[in-house]
């Protein structure tokens, strides 16, 4: 593993950016706040170092905040955007949901790790 930082942190106009090292790209942290760029200029350099263990950290999160995210399918995802619609683009939504294409995605979670380490798609 490399000690060598991915992205490195500046601040243009009292705003805090990051650069990537390799590409150059720029992003901006939207933020003034010295500890908390520093924060998330951290947080970049551990996703790219160690993406795995970000990942379930992230996972982590997200089952604190929704308990059931973890279980949920691509067809619950289908029936709720279904729900949001109206008319006859709802109607559209509902027929197309019910394609034989969809059978396989239908049944499967949305986040791989959710499923003991089973990729999902």
């Amino acid at each position: 593993m490399s000690l060598k930082q991915t992205w490195r942190l500046y601040r243009r106009n009292g705003i805090f950016y990051v650069q990537r090292n390799d590409s150059g790209a720029q992003e901006s942290l939207k933020t003034k706040d010295r500890l908390e760029a520093q924060r998330l200029f951290n947080a970049k350099n551990e996703a790219e170092r160690l993406p795995t263990v970000n990942r379930q950290i992230a996972l982590a999160y997200l089952k604190a905040s929704d308990p059931e995210a973890p279980k949920r399918t691509w067809q619950h995802v289908m029936e709720r955007i279904a729900s949001l619609k109206k008319g006859e683009t709802k109607r559209r939504w509902e027929t197309a949901i019910k394609d034989r294409a969809f059978d396989e995605l239908r049944k499967r979670t949305l986040f791989a790790l959710c499923n003991h380490g089973r990729q999902s798609l």
